[in-house]
């Protein structure tokens, strides 16, 4: 995730995360503790030193954190505790204003939101989205699945056997 033309954020496998504050010349890399058996498929930065890292699989490996000094530290913002969740994504609009999303289960999507930058990850409820089809899921690939424009405009794009479809919403959930 590119914050300007200077900061650079992305992450991956193992817990890892790089960030550049001079436009990719040179790289500071790290570990979020803890996380080293955990797959980062999303960063989200808005500065140098405010970001946050989604990683991906069933259950307590779908995790959200964030960092406030530039990757010295991070804390755990959400840990799914069911495991039929598996994060694929995440889009924010703002530092405070964001929303993450899970492949489907029980026919429903799971869509977390936050206006806390994080603090909460609470589920939307699942009536404002339609029925999900039979094994419907996300991309949980560069954080490509969920992207969020304006003030409240969201897609979401998904794919299952029968067809692929894009939700949208135009006021944040």
């Amino acid at each position: 995730h590119a914050v300007n033309d200077q900061v650079i954020w992305a992450s991956g496998q193992k817990g890892t995360w790089v960030r550049s504050t001079d436009g990719g010349a040179t790289w500071t890399t790290g570990r979020v503790p803890g996380a080293d058996t955990l797959e980062f498929r999303d960063v989200h930065a808005v500065s140098a030193d405010t970001a946050w890292v989604l990683s991906i699989g069933n259950g307590a490996a779908s995790r959200i954190y964030r960092t406030n000094d530039g990757g010295l530290s991070w804390s755990s913002q959400f840990v799914a505790t069911d495991k039929r969740v598996f994060l694929d994504c995440f889009g924010f609009w703002d530092a405070s204003r964001a929303l993450a999303t899970s492949d489907t289960f029980d026919e429903r999507f799971l869509v977390l939101r936050t206006d806390d930058g994080g603090a909460r990850w609470l589920p939307i409820p699942p009536e404002h989205f339609p029925r999900a089809l039979p094994n419907e899921g996300m991309y949980a690939a560069s954080g490509t699945c969920l992207v969020t424009r304006g003030d409240r405009h969201a897609w979401i794009t998904t794919t299952a056997e029968e067809a692929s479809r894009v939700l949208r919403t135009a006021d944040g959930g």
